[in-house]
């Protein structure tokens, strides 16, 4: 028979003891670090979702802000066409002055019938092509002064005419495509 030392068997006994608190010592750290993991991995989540809202919503608002900038683009080249030839209007509408300005005289001169026909077909048709471009003329004889469209440039008394009407006009006013060229030059009525 084999002889048992008490040492070996007292050693044995806390060997055993130590490898079973070992084991519950790992599964304890185990599930710690699984726990951690969850949690870590949660916050994780959390984080990425929270940028990835933010990342959406930034990529909403760009959108908007291109559809703006497209829409302002497209809203400014318009008024570019519309008002391109805006300068060459102005020019001639100084003819058409001038063409206003022969028709009167050849009223009240001795002028062939033809020349004074000739002078209005020649305005006719100047008129017509300025039409095209968006030109409109402001009526302004007979209706109440608007500082807007038409220019004081007398006042007079006039019995005949409510106050603060237009009854006489020196020089007609022009609007291309909505936008005021050049105001009428009119006599009000005094108040």
């Amino acid at each position: 028979m084999k002889k048992v030392n008490p040492i070996n068997s007292e050693i044995e006994n806390h060997s055993n003891g130590l490898e079973d608190n070992l084991e519950d010592i790992s599964e304890i750290s185990g599930d710690l670090e699984h726990s951690l993991l969850k949690e870590s991995e949660n916050e994780m989540v959390k984080k990425l979702q929270e940028k990835a809202d933010y990342n959406y919503d930034l990529y909403l608002r760009s959108q908007a802000e291109l559809e703006n900038i497209k829409k302002r683009f497209l809203r400014d080249k318009e008024d570019f066409i519309k008002f391109a030839n805006e300068r060459l209007v102005k020019e001639l509408l100084i003819v058409l002055d001038n063409l206003d300005m022969a028709i009167e005289c050849s009223l009240a001169a001795d002028c062939p019938e033809s020349f004074r026909e000739g002078i209005q077909l020649i305005k006719k048709k100047l008129v017509s092509i300025l039409e095209k471009s968006g030109l409109e003329v402001i009526e302004a004889k007979g209706k109440v002064f608007d500082p807007n469209f038409h220019e004081a440039v007398a006042e007079k008394q006039n019995d005949q005419e409510p106050p603060g009407t237009i009854f006489e006009e020196y020089q007609k006013g022009y609007c291309l495509n909505g936008r005021i060229l050049r105001a009428s030059k009119v006599v009000v009525n005094k108040n």
